[in-house]
C-alpha cells in the first residue's frame, strides 16, 4: 500500500504541473542582448488522500541573458542571473540546470510545509509561492536583476519581498555597495537616507512609519532610478508590514562624490534619456 501511495502522490504533483521556455519575452531587446525564459506552474498535493479541492499552488519564472556582444563575458553574466535567482550555490550550473535543481529544492521545501500544517487546521489551498527574476534594467556598463518572492503559508498575511543585483556588464559580475561607492561613505549614505526617508511616502501615500528609526542605513538593496539610487527596504526591515516596500532615492547630485570613479558613468545612463 505504501508504494501505491507514493506512486499517486508523484502522479498528482506531475498532473498538477506546467512547464515552459519562452525564447521572446517582454524585454527591449538590442543588438547587444537577447534574453529567454524559464518559467513553471504547479499545483501540489502534500498527500495523495488531501481533500482540499485545490492544491498549492508554486510559480517560478526566470529571466536570463542568452547572448551579449562580448561573448566572453556572456558566462560571467549568467552565472549572476543564477545567483540572482537561486543564490550562489547554484552560480557554476548552466541556467537550464540551476532552474530544474532549485525548483526541486523549492518544491521539496514547500511539499514539507504543506505536509506538516494538514491536520493543524489551515486550508492548505490557500498557500502559494512565487519566485521571479526579471531584467529591470540595462545600460551601457550595466545591467540589473531583480527578485521578487511572494508567499503565503498561513497567517494573518503572505509575505512580498524584492531584491536587486546590480551587474558590471564589463566584467559580468555582481558588483556591491562596497564597490560601487567610495571606502569610508556609509556614513554620509546613513546621514542622507534618514533625511530622505522623512519625505519618502508609503504604499499607501503616507509617510513612513518606521519601527527603528536606527535601522534606516545602507543595507545593499538598491537599484538606479532616473533621478538617484534607489534604496529598498521590504516589509518589517524599518516599517510596519501595512507601510509595504518602502522606496528611497538618494539624488545623482547629492551622492555623486560618494561614487567610486568606475561607475560615475552610471550618472548620466541612468537619467531620463537612458541609452541601451
Amino acid at each position: 500500500m505504501r508504494k501505491i501511495g507514493i506512486t499517486l502522490l508523484l502522479l498528482a504533483v506531475i498532473l498538477g504541473a506546467c512547464k515552459k521556455t519562452d525564447k521572446h519575452i517582454d524585454i527591449p531587446e538590442s543588438p547587444r542582448w537577447s534574453f529567454e525564459q524559464l518559467k513553471i506552474e504547479k499545483e501540489l498535493f502534500p498527500t495523495q488522500d488531501s481533500t482540499t479541492d485545490k492544491g498549492m499552488d508554486l510559480a517560478l519564472e526566470f529571466n536570463y541573458p542568452s547572448h551579449f556582444q562580448n561573448d566572453s563575458i556572456l558566462p560571467a553574466l549568467q552565472a549572476s542571473f543564477v545567483t540572482a535567482f537561486a543564490g550562489e550555490e547554484y552560480k557554476n550550473k548552466t541556467p537550464q540546470q540551476a532552474f530544474e535543481d532549485y525548483e526541486k529544492a523549492v518544491e521539496d521545501d514547500f511539499m514539507k510545509m504543506g505536509s506538516y500544517a494538514i491536520g493543524d487546521g489551515p486550508d492548505i489551498s490557500t498557500y502559494f509561492k512565487n519566485i521571479a527574476t526579471t531584467v529591470h534594467d540595462t545600460t551601457d556598463i550595466t545591467v540589473t536583476a531583480r527578485t521578487e518572492v511572494t508567499d503565503y503559508t498561513g497567517g494573518a498575511h503572505g509575505s512580498r519581498n524584492v531584491f536587486y543585483y546590480n551587474i558590471d556588464t564589463r566584467t559580468g559580475k555582481i558588483f556591491s555597495e562596497k564597490e560601487f561607492f567610495k571606502a569610508n561613505s556609509h556614513g554620509k549614505l546613513t546621514e542622507l537616507l534618514e533625511e530622505k526617508v522623512k519625505t519618502t511616502k508609503n504604499q499607501n501615500g503616507d509617510d513612513v512609519t518606521l519601527l527603528e528609526p536606527e535601522q534606516v542605513v545602507p543595507n545593499g538593496n538598491f537599484y538606479f532610478g532616473d533621478k538617484g539610487v534607489v534604496y529598498v527596504y521590504n516589509q518589517y526591515e524599518i516599517a510596519p508590514y501595512s507601510d509595504g516596500l518602502i522606496e528611497i532615492t538618494l539624488p545623482y547630485d547629492e551622492i555623486k562624490t560618494l561614487i567610486n570613479p568606475l561607475f560615475e558613468l552610471i550618472i548620466e545612463l541612468n537619467s531620463d534619456s537612458k541609452t541601451e
